[in-house]
């Protein structure tokens, strides 16, 4: 067993296959905990209501909007709460990365990037100023 976190690999996820590589991670520790499945079944029906709350319709297919946006402004409103939620934390609590899980993230990033931003290269120049600007950061 090892206590390695699990790797995002760039090539695997280029070709359509799984990009998490799990390395010897311990088996599940029994508790009295709700299955994670139900609370996830749970949030799709409520998300279902409130989308025929707010809009009439549940979300399909062909619906007249682009999907791949909708998508990447979600992920936006996720590393905004991210970000949020690190800067609430207080100093004990602070997340930190080794130099593996930093590029690992680095690369997960530019990947996502890279594939779903039509102006990526000015976003990266962008990143990388912000990178030497905090660089003393743990994130």
């Amino acid at each position: 067993m090892t206590d390695r976190p699990a790797k995002f690999n760039v090539v695997a996820a280029s070709e359509g296959r799984n990009p998490w590589i799990v390395e010897d991670q311990p088996p599940p520790v029994p508790n009295d905990s709700r299955p994670i499945i139900d609370l996830v079944m749970e949030d799709l029906v409520e998300r279902k209501r409130v989308g025929i709350e707010r809009y009439g319709v549940p979300l399909q297919a062909h619906n007249g909007r682009n999907m791949l946006v909708d998508l990447y402004q979600e992920l936006i409103d996720a590393v905004v709460y991210i970000r949020g939620e690190i800067e609430e934390r207080p100093p004990d609590r602070g997340i930190s990365f080794n130099e593996d899980q930093r590029r690992d993230l680095e690369v997960f990033v530019n990947w996502v990037a890279s594939e779903y931003m039509p102006d990526y290269d000015e976003v990266r120049e962008r990143a990388q100023a912000l990178k030497q600007k905090y660089s003393g950061l743990p994130f």
